[in-house]
Parts: structure tokens; sequence; C-alpha cells
């Protein structure tokens, strides 16, 4: 399996269409050794970072990124520190494949920072330059700025002004975020990840023009969603293949299948790439043909297979911006070239064709070049399967745009991507980052009628600012158009410019904006979930992100208990051992108000439920031929925790019926245990501990224990029966520590 911390987007890119014959430069910029105390090496690796972004942007060098060079340091069992000896250059420059290596100290006394940088030839260990930059703390950007310009003139490399201009941007000015920023790379190096993805996020709060931390963050982010996606190999888990074998009509697909997953291990990096691109596709049913392993999807779980697309989506994307530019960065069913056939006598050729179609073997570079600019225009089914929110995507496809930059695309493709990126910036609110891109489109036109246009964005983005300045609920009126998918600033006056704070109208207008489609994945709290059922009743509390909550809220009026009962799945993966923290609020807030809010007065409390072990979760119905009827051959079961208000019960679970639309419409619970309990009150913390054979439930300070049945891995969720509301916030699942 690739090493997903190969995706961190610091470093620059080989350059494709005008690659020299001589050997690029190769540089691997070493740590900065602080020596002792944080602050020092906080800065310290901040510098790395910023010096290799900066190096990175210039045409005919090459540069280590700074995740891969920690990996291969790692692996390699060199030194972390930047001290290296002229005598061992060689050595470690064959070790990292590197032609010259930069290797520095960073030293913080007070309000001074002095920087003392060496490049050597990997080859001899000869000193190409040398330099010692002193000046004030605060003024480190300057600093490092210095260094990177004496670099540059020393490789003999000359700029254009353009270049030029990109080298000299600042990274941040303010010193506490640059060495916050460094603090966030010391934690993630060690492995501390949310500790890690805290201190980015306090960089970016502190200069929100920070874009290399933000960068980093959503980097950061995106690689633990996959860590989390790639730990399980899903369908494999559940031996569907092998129950697949045995069905006449899906045999050959699953046997297609594992031919695919062995070659996705492969250590050919041809194979392994066309592997995960064909599983994501297939298993995804990415594009418009909707047949893909039809037999197998019509017996076995759909919501696996989706999920098994999503992990080889994310070690196709890793694998792919590793080998840059040999292969498309994203994934889309215009790649895959051909459906391989399920006849494997003629799996060697189809799978010949299927690389060549998907890595552009034997085709002329522009073509190839080509192929890898188009992937990166179109990313939201990519994104999708990485399990990104909306910021995190419109980030990935920003990051690639970049990337893709050192190919050389067309002007007609640059101005493309920043009108595509202007627009998606706007989406987000991020309203100076749209500006700049739409200012920057219109230095490059003097089509009188284009400049026009990009004037009439520019002012657009001026009107939002101003209606966010001037709103007397500026948080509110933000949210509401950020949900808003549309042009929505005129309803927004309407609803917000006018109303002297938070009313019932307002309310009213964010609830049925918070609403959460079915089967949409949402970020709550630190999981991806995904909604199965009642889609009139689902919605969130405030979101700060399209696809991102802290908070779930379910409610059923009286009079349509006939309804599908709400149903959630927690997570992407299924477990065995793990810890589940959440609150309950049975109350519902002010900020709640859907249409027919008052019937939910007087209403009960809702039975909720914890759901574990669960599998099957979306499986098809089998026609009986004999009766032209529909039966429900492989039903969703699993564990139930049952939290009452009066006492906890365990019992299994098994979907028994479905509406005419496919929602699980009815469940048969057989009681395990039942254990007295207080579960009383209107705000519920409660914390669930599986490990082995053993369920611990920690509710109002005390303990309760149940006893498993042999195999309790699968999906978690949630299921909330009968009328009334509930909110759940805080969620929380982890692994068990190793």
């Amino acid at each position: 399996m690739q090493n997903p911390s190969a995706l961190l987007l610091m470093a620059p890119v080989a350059l494709w269409a005008q690659a020299p014959k001589a050997e690029l430069p190769r540089i691997a910029v070493m740590p900065f050794d602080g020596g002792q105390g944080a602050e020092q090496a906080e800065a310290g690796i901040a510098l790395q970072a910023m010096v290799i972004t900066d190096l990175g942007s210039v045409p005919g060098l090459r540069l280590l990124e700074r995740a891969r060079l920690k990996d291969l340091m790692t692996e390699q069992e060199l030194a972390q520190s930047g001290a290296v000896d002229p005598a061992t250059a060689a050595r470690m420059g064959k070790l990292l494949g590197a032609t010259h290596l930069l290797v520095g100290r960073c030293t913080v006394i007070g309000a001074r920072m002095r920087l003392d940088s060496r490049l050597l030839r990997s080859e001899s260990g000869e000193v190409l330059v040398t330099a010692t930059i002193e000046g004030d703390k605060d003024a480190f950007f300057e600093l490092e700025k210095d260094l990177v310009n004496r670099l540059i003139a020393a490789m003999g490399v000359k700029l254009l002004p353009k270049e030029r201009a990109e080298v000299a941007k600042v990274h941040t000015a303010d010193y506490e975020a640059f060495r916050t920023f460094g603090r966030g790379l010391r934690l993630y190096d060690a492995k501390q990840v949310e500790p890690a993805l805290a201190a980015l996020r306090q960089a970016t709060a502190r200069d929100k023009d920070f874009r290399l931390a933000a960068l980093t963050l959503d980097e950061y982010q995106r690689i633990l969603v996959q860590l989390r996606t790639q730990a399980d190999d899903l369908l494999t888990a559940q031996g569907n293949l092998e129950r697949a074998k045995k069905s006449e009509a899906a045999a050959k697909e699953a046997s297609l299948v594992e031919r695919l997953q062995k070659l996705a291990e492969s250590k050919d990096r041809e194979d392994r790439l066309t592997a995960l691109h064909s599983l994501a596709v297939l298993f995804g049913n990415v594009g418009s043909r909707k047949n893909k392993l039809g037999n197998l999807r019509r017996i076995e779980d759909r919501f696996a297979f989706q999920r098994q697309a999503d992990a080889a989506a994310a070690r196709y994307v890793a694998a792919a911006l590793e080998a840059f530019p040999v292969a498309p960065l994203t994934v889309d069913e215009s790649n895959f070239g051909l459906t391989l056939s399920e006849n494997l006598d003629d799996f060697d050729k189809e799978w010949a064709w299927a690389k060549k179609r998907l890595l552009g073997i034997g085709d002329i570079d522009e073509n190839r070049r080509n192929k890898v600019l188009d992937s990166t225009r179109y990313v939201n089914t990519t994104a999708a399967m990485l399990h990104l929110d909306h910021r995190q995507t419109v980030a990935f496809q920003q990051q690639l745009f970049d990337r893709c930059l050192g190919l050389k695309p067309s002007d007609y493709h640059v101005n493309e991507g920043r009108e595509s990126l202007a627009s998606l910036w706007r989406g987000l609110l991020e309203l100076d980052r749209s500006t700049a891109l739409y200012t920057e489109l219109s230095r490059g036109s003097d089509n009188p009628w284009r400049l026009k246009g990009l004037a009439s964005e520019i002012e657009r983005n001026r009107d939002l600012a101003q209606f966010l300045d001037h709103s007397p609920v500026p948080e509110l009126a933000r949210e509401y158009l950020l949900l808003s998918t549309d042009d929505a600033l005129l309803r927004a006056k309407s609803i917000f410019g006018t109303e002297p704070e938070a009313s019932q109208k307002v309310f009213q207008e964010l609830t049925r904006k918070r609403a959460w489609p079915r089967e949409e994945a949402l970020w709550v709290g630190d999981q991806p979930c995904w909604s199965l059922n009642a889609e009139f009743f689902l919605s969130t509390g405030k979101r700060t992100d399209r696809l991102r909550t802290e908070e779930v809220r379910i409610w059923h009026k009286p009079g349509r208990e006939a309804d599908p009962e709400p149903l959630l799945i927690l997570g992407a993966t299924p477990r065995g051992a793990f810890t589940a923290s959440f609150t309950l609020n049975f109350a519902p807030p002010a900020d709640f108000q859907p249409r027919e809010a008052q019937l939910l007065a007087g209403a009960p409390r809702p039975e909720v439920t914890f759901l574990l072990a669960l599998r099957d979760i979306d499986c098809g119905l089998v026609e009986d031929p004999s009766t032209n009827k529909s039966t429900l051959v492989r039903p969703l079961k699993g564990l139930a925790l049952i939290l009452g208000e009066k006492n906890l019960r365990l019992a299994t679970i098994l979907e028994t019926g479905r509406d005419q639309w496919g929602r699980k419409k009815s469940f048969e619970l057989q009681n395990l245990a039942t254990q007295n309990a207080q579960l009383g009150g209107s705000h519920l913390p409660i914390v669930i501990k599986v490990s082995g054979s053993q369920l611990t439930v920690e509710v109002g300070g005390k303990h309760h224990t149940f006893a498993l049945p042999a195999d309790a891995t699968g999906f978690t969720g949630l299921r909330v029966a009968g009328p009334g509301y509930v909110a759940l916030s805080k969620l929380k699942i982890q692994a068990p520590k190793r």
C-alpha cells in the first residue's frame, strides 16, 4: 500500500514538455537544526517547508517533498537532524535520490534569528554555497526569502519576472502563525495527528492569508480520512468474494475483482495504478454507465461496495500524485477505457489495453499531458470518494491546479481553471481569494467584453462582502449563503437584511437549508456519516461547511409512525474494537424551526438505538421467478443497544421489510440482555466501549457491561423510533490505541 503521506502538495513537479536531456537538479532540503528548545525546532521545521515550497516554484529544479523526505529518512534510518557532514553527503544523497542537499541551522535568541546554510553536491560532498543571514526574529520572512534567492543564484537559474514574483510572495508575516505552523508539522511528524491539526487550525485562524498552512491543514485532514478509509479491505473482510463465487451469475465478476485486487498490490507501478483506478470505477459505479459489476451488485452489499470504491480511490490518488505526471489525478470513467470482460482468458490482452488507455503508454507527450490536465477539471466525484468536505474539495482542486502549472498548460486551460476556482472560492465565501483570481484573469485579457464580465464578478464579491459586514446576524447569514448552491444574495437580503435579530423567520429558513438529503454523506464531528432513511425528518445544527456539522437533529412528528425510521451509518469502516462517545439532547433548541414544529410540542421522547456489528447494509432484492415477487434474501442485521429512559437493552436487529421506494421500513429485535439504568433528563452524555467479547456503556457516571456474541465486527450506526425530537452531538469514534 502506498504511504498516504506522499500526498503532501508542498513541492515542485518535474517539467514534462521542457525537460532537458541532462538530469535536472534534485534537491533535498534537510530539516533546519534548531538545537534545544521548542521555539527553535518549530521555527526550523517551518523554514524547511517554506524553502521547499519556494524552490519548488522555480523551473528547472526538482525538490524532494518534505513528507517524502521524512519517510525516506525514517526508512533508511538516517538522522532527522539537518547537521549533515560533507563526508556523509554522498551516502545520504544516494539513499534519498538527491543530487544536492541543503543543510542548515536556525538559531533564535531573544528577538534575533540567524540562519546558517550550506548547499552541498551529493556526489562529491562539495560545498557549493554557504550563507549566514541574521536579522530580527519578527522579520523571519525576509531572512527566508534572502536565503532562497541566494540558493537560486547559486544554482545558476535565471527567473522570468512572473517567476520572481511567485518566489517573492510572503507566506506569512506573523511570527506566531509561523511558529504554530512549525509546531503542527512537528506534531504530525511525531504521529500526533489531532494536536497537529489543532495547531494548523490555530495558525490559519491567526493569519487567514497563510495559504501554505491552510493547504497543509487540508492535506493532513485528507490523509487522516484516507488512513481511516484504508484501514480495512471491506469486501474481502466480509467474505463477499468467496460467497459470490458460489453464485453462478456472479462468479465470473467475483474472479475479475479478485484478479484486480491482487494487481493492486503489485510492485509494478503501472499495474498498481491501473488496478486501483479500475476497482474505484467498478465498485463506485462511476460514470454514466451504471451496470458495472451488475451481477455482484444485485446480490452483494452496495454500501460496502461504495466504501470499497472509496478505499481504492484514496490509494489511487495517493499513487498518482506520487507518480505525477504519469497518470490522471482523479477517478473518471473516461480513463477506464473499457469494461474488463469477465472472461479471464482474454484478461492479459484487455489489461494491456486498459493500462495503455489510463496511462497513455506509447502516446505522444502532449496527449499524455493533456490527459493529466483534463483530470483536474472536475473533482467532485473523486472528492466524494475521498470523503472531503466542501472546503477540502475546493482546496483539492486548487492544489491539483497549482501542481499542473508546472506542465505548462495552454492559456485556455489556465484561464478556465482560475475562473472555476474563483467561483468555487466565492461559494466558500473566501471572497478575497476569489477576487484575487478574477483580478489576475483581467490582467491577462484585452477583450472589453471579457473585462466587463470579470469586473461584474468582482463587483458581486464586493456586494457579498458588504452584505455580510452589515447584516444584523452575520454568522447566520454566512451559514445561509454557504448552504445555498445558487445565487442567493437577493433572497438572503430579504431574510437577513431586514431582521433586527435572529427571528423565527430566520431560523425557519436555516432549518430548511440544514436538511440532510438521503444517502448524502456529511461529516458529523470526526466521522463521515450516511443517511439511509428519513430524508424528511433529518437535519443538522449549525454548519460551517456545506458538508460538515457538529450536531445531527432527528425528529418525527406524531401520526407519521408508518414512515421509515431514521437510520444513520456512523463512520466509513467496519469495526471490531472501538470507543464511541456522543451526547443526546431531547429538547429542541430555539434555532430548530421546521414548518410543523408545533406538532412536536408535548411529543414523547423517541427511542434511540446505537447500532454495531452491522452487515449487509444495502443488499438488493432478489426476484423469485416462481412468484415474480422480490425477496429480501440478505437483510441488514447487527446488534442494537437500546437507550431507554429506565434501562439499557442489548438485542439483535434484523431488517424485515422495505417500502415501494426501497427504504428500510421494518425491523425485528430479539432481546439478549437488559440492565436497569437511569437515562432520564434532556441532556445525556454517553460513552460506549467494545473490546473483545465485552461491551461497556458509561452513562450518568455509572458503567454497565454486556457480553457480546463471538463475531461483533461491522459498521456502527444510529436508529431513532417513534415521534419526538433528539439531537446527537460531540460524536467521536476511536480505534483502540496500539
